[in-house]
């Protein structure tokens, strides 16, 4: 569906909190290679899949930022060491607790450690991000919008965890897939496949 979506001219974007290393890879295996990829939530970006990219970067962020997240990944680290597998980000801090009762001891140390940063954090069923202030989906759809050329609401949305509501609020039109809060979607359905669907109907009826 993807591939028919791209067919019919629409450009299409990923964004993650993976690395944009990652979804270059996916991209390259569903075989749209001008794909354009956000990775870190938006902090990263690249579009197509040609090492060097002709186009990549990344969000605007200080200094003091960058030198919070690294000082934030070495505390956590020598606390919990093994207990985590770690993403390999370039700049967010993605720690995978791999044992359920380790959320809870980790959640509170990144609490206390993130208190007198202006990092954010977003907790997954499976991790935790933490990211520069300024950085989300959101920003990165506007980011991406730019560098097109392109209105945002001209843009639509799909998506899946609280990640994603700023992006949603960015785009003119958002599709949620089982939120828990559906108030942040202009409509919420049950599959990606029924996303894609939504999208490719409202293709075939704007013409």
């Amino acid at each position: 569906m993807l591939k028919r979506i791209r067919a019919s001219g629409v450009r299409l974007a990923v964004c993650s909190g993976k690395p944009v290393a990652y979804l270059n890879g996916f991209a390259r295996q569903i075989g749209i290679t001008d794909l354009i990829m956000c990775g870190e939530n938006g902090l990263t970006f690249q579009f197509g899949v040609d090492l060097p990219p002709a186009v990549s970067g990344i969000l605007g962020v200080n200094g003091k930022d960058i030198a919070s997240l690294d000082a934030v990944a070495k505390g956590f680290k020598a606390e919990f060491g093994e207990k985590c597998w770690y993403q390999p980000n370039e700049y967010a801090f993605t720690p995978f607790p791999r044992k359920a009762e380790y959320f809870a001891p980790m959640r509170e140390y990144l609490r206390t450690a993130l208190k007198d940063t202006s990092l954010l954090i977003y907790e997954h069923p499976d991790c935790f991000d933490i990211l520069p202030s300024g950085v989300d989906k959101g920003a990165a759809l506007l980011n991406i919008c730019g560098l097109l050329g392109v209105k945002a609401d001209e843009c639509a949305a799909v998506g899946d965890h609280i990640n994603d509501h700023p992006m949603f609020a960015a785009a003119g039109y958002s599709i949620g897939i089982k939120l828990c809060d559906a108030s942040h979607a202009d409509i919420n359905v049950r599959s990606l496949g029924e996303a894609l669907n939504v999208i490719i109907k409202e293709i075939n009826k704007n013409g």
